[in-house]
């Protein structure tokens, strides 16, 4: 179920995808709140303004970003265009839901075989 976390291109079972998903839904929250709470260190009256949960959605938003651009280049599904759509709900929906909303198009996409030329 967690094995071969840091592969893209594996094919994984759908239980393995449920682990994929928890795993990188705790390391991106993580980053996030990281994020945040780093800008609450650095100004402390830009965190009280809410800056904290907008930096740390920004990150969200960014690292889903960077993995469904990972997973669909990897996988050669990036020309495809009902792949490319579903990569594309990942960040879109981070933006809403953050990375526990934006990982579960990505989950699935890990589901998929890597296509050959």
């Amino acid at each position: 179920m967690f094995s071969r976390l840091g592969e893209p291109a594996y094919r994984r079972t759908p239980l393995e995808a449920v682990g994929f998903y928890l795993v990188y839904a705790v390391l991106f929250v993580v980053l996030a709140a990281l994020a945040g709470a780093a800008v609450g260190l650095l100004d402390p009256p830009a965190a009280e303004s809410g800056m904290s949960e907008l930096v740390g959605n920004v990150v969200a938003v960014l690292c889903c970003l960077a993995l469904a651009v990972s997973l669909l280049r990897v996988k050669g599904l990036i020309a495809h265009p009902v792949f490319l759509t579903i990569g594309a709900l990942g960040p879109l929906l981070a933006v809403f839901g953050g990375a526990l909303l934006g990982l579960i198009p990505l989950a699935f996409l890990t589901t998929r075989a890597p296509r050959t030329a």
